[in-house]
């Protein structure tokens, strides 16, 4: 700022400004949007006011649209004059008709981006707080949070016909009205809200009118997003003059071919856009032709270059500057070839520029470096709910200016007078690509994230480069990506940095600031990949990309967007392209392909099909590492997750020996014991079916399997509301995986109210089981057989009765089911289609047909036990079972606080084809394929595996095959390693067919877990048709201890007699944060501690007290006394609470298992329930319109102490109590100190006086 010491006079300041803002124009002020519209609409009503793809709509058209809409907003809905109305539209004619709908109803808009991150609406509409949100049927979800507020335009579309018409005449609005509400980028982390008027808002579109011109017969192509200021002039300056708007599709944004288009066929003769868009745009190819008539840039600066292209290609080109504190534009100015200094012209009407010394608001000299401020009319109102920020940035009272000035932050000097030139920031804040940006804002985000230590963002060139530094940790591990998709989740796509690179320090200067300019060019820093073009075309691709991107530390599998790439390098990309190729290139194609190897093979597929259009997308390739970014109003493909990893949160199962839980598993596991039995007399009768010749025909000669004992034919189906016709015909595998699937998502903290309507999807592993309607009578098919027999209503019914919106697909591939179901919810999770994801596996056996089959194939065992690659296998022994797991991607489980279990990195799925014997033989080159592939797209090695949960059927071709399959691929393993532990938990709990996979994945979790590999039993010794000392593997025989010296993984495989096959890669779950969630930090830790049970009924209600006080028994001992905070938390707000409660006041451990064993001990039909424990039943008050309601005693009731414990206590209350007490100051004594004095004291005496009486008991009253 040393520029800024020479100031000049005031008399000769003014005279130097005079002539430069003599601005006033009494034409432009004095009027309100509506009043502007309906004038042009009245004037103009057959011109086309708007045009969005096919669709055009004419000026009186329009208006009638937005008058019933506002109708229906001010009539239904209480819009009105002062409010504020949230518009989350798509980019459509609705867009318009919604913004001029809230404005006639005398409310002020709010645009908000369905596409920005879910924090950053979340933050945009509680500070707004918009009294409704019009949205689309397509949009809503967006906003699910806010449903009760949300108006859906498609909703009422069929009603508005009804809905008069005329102008609305009773809203009254007023210049000095509100008329939008636009959030801009802050530098803690939460965008502005920045309130403009009427008057403001129509001596913009009045001047701007003027210059650089909009009339009838113009046509301006809208291309700014809703949340960009630049939207306001694209959306309304043709409306307010008579013109039209051609409203560019959201997919024609990125793509110059489809702009030309558009810019042609609807006759385009004007476009306001940031310099990068025009950079596209010739970039793509346009070279003056459509012609247009009027080029307007602004946003950021332009280069000389730039300039002369456009003037080359336009009539007109003119050059603007504002910011949205001064409604959009606060100067304009034509630019003419003659003129090498690029200024920002002259100021708009009613509005004045100044270049000011920041340090005393002292005028600059002629060449003096000065901060811009700006006066006027179009200075907006302020912040919205930010008074300190808007009293610094918005100043009154200057000498020079009678008004308000906004003190921009901008840097310009005035070259020569009336030619202001600017020159950067005074502050962090940014324009890339058009968007303003607070540095901070990013650097904030990215600190956030438990594996960063600091982070500062700078630009260089037209890219954002974020600089970071990480906390002590695993230093090997890339961090690049992970901190790209963690981004993606908080902050908009136009604010993700081009770059992240990784530093042990940050260069500091000699005053002890980071040295933003010693920072490292990133391209130098870029990790060179190890995957190098292999052919021609792969190194030519390499070549046009080195040229964009200016660096070649690129791999053939890095993702365009993470080395530097944008949309704006993109058609640079595409030109180079098709030169290459001599041939058109869509752009689309180029996020589609977005790596190297992707790309050129799509350009070697297509140029052989002569075309390079039509062809498919490739299939997953597991060694692309990169993440791509959201493509909604971004610079990244289709999903921000396409390789990131999958978070395992929760895990329930049932298996036979009573086993109803992964704890009870784990027990089994560690304690080496099996759960095979004899068949239960309810299944079939295992004597008559026997026969020691395995041979006879339609005998068995093995009696003994795995059982599931509890819940076959106990379905509670009142409680999933299913009706007793439909459930007498339910297939029992149904009722039991239901039950599974709604344990899972209990265990993992989610009630069912919560996920109702969620986009959470459900994939079930089934062996279709045809003995549930064997035998049944045609006069028994009363509506509900097939349904409830069939497994492909397996996963529909479980989303429908739980309310789950996401995928539902029944995956049956026989043994293999539950794991490829789960292969499939990691896909469907990481491209987008949902959230959270079940996946499950079930089969039950109803009758002896599988074990009469697999004895005449030779496959069964006789005693019904597995032996799993021991040398006396003889065969699989068959068993029952349900396991499901939740799935999460790692990163929104990790901020939304889940205890996540296991991560999974990557998996596959495949099938040997003719390769195998027979359609039954397994086949080994397909099992190599296979795990190098789950290897492949987890980006590890055969060396970073440390045990492989087997198939391990024990059959005696099935384990040799296995274990040689193996070896091939883990032969190059180190002999210095441990060797491959290799383990089957089918010798604990048989086959338990279709979810025999996740029961090895469950075994696997737990293992890790609890640092153990549980040994494999049956076995004598191993076989010896594997050759287990070369492969430097080894059969889990002893239960063997897993060390810590490196992050533990695993690979699982799960194999279908049909073929197909099913590998996936386990790591052990990440550290848990060193800070608490938000709600461990608001769980109550009183020495009482309320705990809720409740259940449907007495006998559920006492299963469930008979649940919680086995599992605290085992529990309290591992976890100690904080454990019960966490339990009474989740019971109160993480389970489904039903009509009958129990409520289980305890002060310690001994005094809560007291409680809950005398009331398990009970006989809940005629409960007396003892002291401490509070019995009722949920009153449906709501069913019959009541609300619950707080009565408040009044003068009499206080007491000293009284909300100190709960003040200590409950952070909550706490901090509702100083609010409160803080609305007393002319109390003598502080109201805390008499409700808490010393008995007998001075202080105590005041509390019965009414005067300290009434404030305290109400202070205490509304705390609550």
């Amino acid at each position: 700022m040393g520029d800024m010491d020479g100031t000049i006079s005031n008399e000769d300041y003014l005279t130097i400004i005079e002539q430069f803002n003599a601005t006033e124009d009494a034409t432009t002020l004095g009027f309100c949007l509506p009043e502007l519209f309906e004038k042009v609409a009245e004037r103009y009503p057959n011109n086309i006011a708007v045009i969005y793809g096919d669709t055009q709509l004419a000026y009186g058209t329009l208006n009638r649209l937005a008058n019933q809409l506002a109708r229906i907003l001010v009539e239904e809905r209480g819009v009105g004059r002062g409010d504020v109305v949230g518009v989350a539209l798509d980019r459509s004619i609705d867009l318009i008709v919604a913004v001029l709908a809230v404005v006639k109803a005398g409310a002020a808009y709010v645009p908000i981006d369905p596409a920005f991150p879910a924090d950053r609406v979340t933050h945009m509409v509680n500070d707004a707080g918009p009294k409704l949100v019009v949205v689309s049927d397509s949009t809503v979800t967006a906003l699910s949070p806010w449903r009760d507020i949300c108006l859906s335009i498609d909703t009422v579309r069929g009603n508005m016909e009804q809905v008069d018409s005329s102008n609305l005449t009773t809203q009254n609005v007023r210049p000095e009205n509100l008329a939008y509400v636009i959030y801009t980028s802050g530098s803690t982390g939460r965008p502005k809200g920045v309130e403009a008027n009427h008057g403001a808002l129509c001596n913009l579109l009045l001047s701007m009118q003027k210059e650089p011109g909009c009339a009838p017969g113009d046509r301006l192509l809208a291309v700014a997003t809703i949340s960009f200021d630049m939207s306001i002039l694209d959306l309304l300056l043709p409306l307010a003059s008579g013109a039209a708007t051609v409203i560019a599709p959201t997919e024609a944004l990125r793509d110059p071919g489809a702009l030309l288009k558009l810019m042609e066929r609807h006759s385009v003769t004007m476009i306001q856009a940031t310099p990068s868009f025009w950079q596209m745009l010739l970039d793509g190819g346009w070279k003056g032709q459509p012609r247009l008539v009027k080029i307007l840039t602004a946003g950021e600066p332009i280069s000389r270059r730039l300039l002369d292209r456009l003037l080359a290609y336009g009539d007109m080109v003119w050059n603007g500057y504002g910011p949205t504190e001064a409604t959009v534009y606060a100067s304009v100015g034509r630019v003419s070839q003659d003129e090498q200094d690029i200024v920002i012209g002259h100021p708009i009407a009613n509005f004045q520029l100044y270049v000011l010394n920041p340090k005393d608001l002292t005028p600059m000299p002629i060449g003096g470096l000065g901060e811009v401020y700006i006066g006027g009319c179009g200075v907006n109102c302020g912040y919205r709910n930010k008074p300190g920020m808007t009293k610094e940035r918005f100043l009154d009272n200057n000498p020079f200016h009678p008004g308000r000035l906004y003190r921009t932050g901008d840097l310009a000097r005035f070259l020569a007078p009336g030619k202001l030139k600017l020159v950067g920031r005074i502050d962090s804040q940014v324009k890339v690509r058009g968007y303003r940006i607070e540095l901070e804002d990013i650097s904030a985000a990215i600190t956030e994230h438990e594996e960063v230590s600091a982070a500062v963002v700078v630009t260089r060139d037209d890219q954002l480069i974020a600089y970071f530094m990480r906390n002590n940790g695993n230093h090997q591990k890339p961090l690049d990506h992970v901190l790209r998709a963690w981004l993606a989740q908080r902050r908009p796509a136009y604010m993700m940095p081009a770059f992240f690179v990784e530093m042990d320090t940050f260069p500091m200067t000699l005053n002890g600031k980071i040295d933003r300019k010693a920072l490292p060019d990133p391209t130098k820093r870029v990790r060179v990949s190890t995957a190098q073009p292999q052919t021609e075309l792969e190194r030519r691709v390499l070549a046009v990309w080195s040229q964009v991107l200016g660096h070649t530390g690129i791999g053939i599998n890095d993702n365009f967007f993470d080395v530097g790439g944008n949309s704006v390098r993109l058609p640079r990309v595409k030109a180079g392209l098709e030169e290459l190729m001599g041939r058109p290139v869509q752009m689309a194609k180029l996020f589609e392909y977005y790596t190297i190897k992707s790309l050129a093979a799509y350009l070697e597929r297509s140029q052989d099909e002569g075309h390079i259009t039509t062809s498919a997308r490739p299939p997953f390739d597991p060694t692309l590492r990169g993440e791509a970014q959201q493509q909604s109003s971004s610079d990244h493909p289709s999903s921000s997750w396409n390789n990131e990893h999958i978070a395992i949160i929760s895990m329930a199962c049932r298996f036979p020996g009573g086993i109803t839980s992964p704890e009870e598993f784990w027990e089994l596991l560690e304690t080496g014991n099996d759960v095979i039995t004899e068949v239960p007399q309810d299944r079939w009768d295992a004597d008559a079916l026997y026969d020691a010749d395995p041979a006879a025909p339609g005998k068995s000669h093995c009696r003994r399997g795995g059982f599931i004992r509890d819940g076959v034919g106990s379905f509670d189906a009142p409680f999933f509301g299913i009706s007793p016709r439909e459930a007498r015909t339910l297939d029992p595998t149904q009722n039991v995986m239901l039950e599974t699937c709604w344990e899972g998502l209990e265990r993992a903290g989610y009630n069912m109210e919560q996920l109702r309507g969620s986009l959470t999807g459900v994939f079930i592993g089934h062996s279709q089981a045809t003995a549930h309607s064997i035998g049944r009578d045609l006069a028994d098919l009363d509506g509900y057989a097939v349904t409830g027999s069939i497994g492909a209503t397996l996963s529909g019914r479980a989303s429908y009765v739980l309310g789950l919106e996401g995928p539902s697909l029944t995956v049956d591939t026989a043994c293999s089911s539950s794991l490829v179901s789960t292969h499939l919810a990691c896909t469907s999770l990481r491209q987008g289609e949902c959230d959270m994801a079940v996946a499950g596996g079930v089969t039950l056996m109803l009758s002896p047909g599988l074990m009469v089959e697999f004895t005449r194939l030779g496959g069964i065992s006789p005693d019904g036990s597995c032996h799993a690659f021991s040398a006396d296998s003889q065969g699989t022994g068959f068993s029952e079972g349900s396991a499901v797991v939740v799935l999460k991607r790692l990163s929104d489980a990790q901020r939304d606080g889940d205890t996540i279990q296991a991560v999974l990195r990557g998996s596959a799925i495949n099938h040997g084809g003719r390769r195998a014997a027979s359609l039954t033989t397994p086949s080994g080159a397909a099992q190599v394929h296979l795990i190098q592939s789950a290897l492949g797209a987890s980006g590890l090695t055969p060396s970073d595996i440390d045990y492989i949960e087997a198939h391990g059927t024990a059959t005696k071709l099935g384990d040799p095959i296995e274990g040689t399959a193996l070896a091939e691929v883990f032969s190059n393993r180190s002999l210095s390693l441990e060797p491959l532990w290799v383990g089957s938990a089918k010798s604990n709990l048989g086959h338990t067919q279709a979810s025999a996979g996740l029961a090895s994945l469950l075994k696997v979790v737990l293992a890790m877990q609890h640092r153990l590999i549980p040994k494999t039993i049956h076995v004598t010794e191993p076989t010896p048709l594997v050759d287990w000392h070369k492969a430097n593997m080894a059969l889990v025989l002893e239960n063997q201890p897993w060390p810590s010296t490196h992050t533990r993984r695993a690979g699982v495989s799960s194999f279908g007699i049909g073929g197909t096959n099913a590998h996936i890669i386990v790591e052990e779950a990440p550290p848990s944060p060193s800070t608490v969630s938000v709600q461990s930090n608001t769980r109550p830790s009183p020495s009482m501690v309320s705990f809720v049970v409740s259940g449907q009924n007495n006998a559920a209600l006492h299963q469930q007290v008979k649940n919680l006080h086995r599992h605290l028994q085992n529990a309290i001992p591992t976890n100690g006394r904080d454990y019960l905070g966490d339990v009474a938390y989740s019971l109160a707000v993480k389970r489904t609470h039903f009509r009958r409660r129990l409520a289980f006041i305890a002060n310690d451990e001994a005094d809560l298992l007291k409680k809950l064993a005398s009331c398990a001990d009970a006989q809940m039909s005629e409960l007396q329930p003892p002291a401490g424990v509070i019995h009722s039943t949920k009153m449906e008050y709501a069913d019959r319109g009541l609300h619950l309601a707080m009565l408040f005693t009044g003068q009499g009731s206080q007491r000293l102490g009284m909300g100190k414990r709960l003040y200590q206590v409950y952070p909550t209350f706490r901090k509702a109590l100083e609010e409160v007490v803080a609305y007393f100051p002319s109390l003598e004594t502080p109201l805390l100190e008499v409700m808490w004095a010393e008995h007998q004291s001075d202080a105590a005496k005041l509390l019965d006086r009414t005067d300290y009486a009434q404030p305290a008991i109400f202070s205490v009253e509304v705390a609550l």
